[in-house]
């Protein structure tokens, strides 16, 4: 199970990164009116001088629930195509968590609150491009490092035949 976790982590830090790629692609209106990419509004929560805070930020994001993921995959057995369509899946799952829960605390405000709603206006659309995308990434990759570990585990079980 430690492995299929630690797929997940290391899986989640690389979807992460995506996600954070995605993010800095996409700009919207900040409350005040000025164009801000995603990333700027993200790292605004947390530290609005340092825009590394941001990226480190969505990286520890990716492996906290790419572990999470990979804890309740657990020991299914999946291809890369079918580990890419749960991985979007679970990245939709949170990508409402992110607009219920992380949206209206960025905006200082409660779910489904006039300010919570106008905040996600603007990021509803590039929160699910990157939650769908940071899924796939995190599945594909999940699938493909536990089934590349159990081949080497397998491969290492078997006894050496004598010559």
């Amino acid at each position: 199970m430690r492995r299929k976790i630690g797929a997940g982590v290391m899986s989640g830090i690389v979807g992460g990164l995506a996600l954070d790629a995605l993010m800095r692609a996409f700009w919207i209106h900040a409350p005040d009116g000025r164009a801000i990419s995603m990333i700027g509004y993200a790292g605004s929560a947390l530290s609005p001088s340092e825009p590394w805070v941001a990226w480190a930020a969505y990286a520890l994001y990716g492996a906290v629930i790419g572990g999470v993921f990979g804890y309740l995959v657990g020991d299914v057995v999946l291809d890369v195509r079918r580990g890419a369509f749960w991985g979007a899946v679970y990245g939709v799952a949170w990508w409402v968590v992110a607009c219920v829960v992380f949206v209206p605390i960025q905006a200082h405000s409660f779910p489904f609150a006039v300010a919570a709603r106008e905040a996600l206006s603007q990021v509803a659309f590039p929160l699910f491009a990157g939650h769908v995308v940071y899924g796939g990434i995190l599945g594909a990759l999940w699938s493909w490092i536990s089934r590349t570990v159990s081949a080497r585990q397998d491969a290492s079980a078997r006894p050496v035949a004598p010559r």
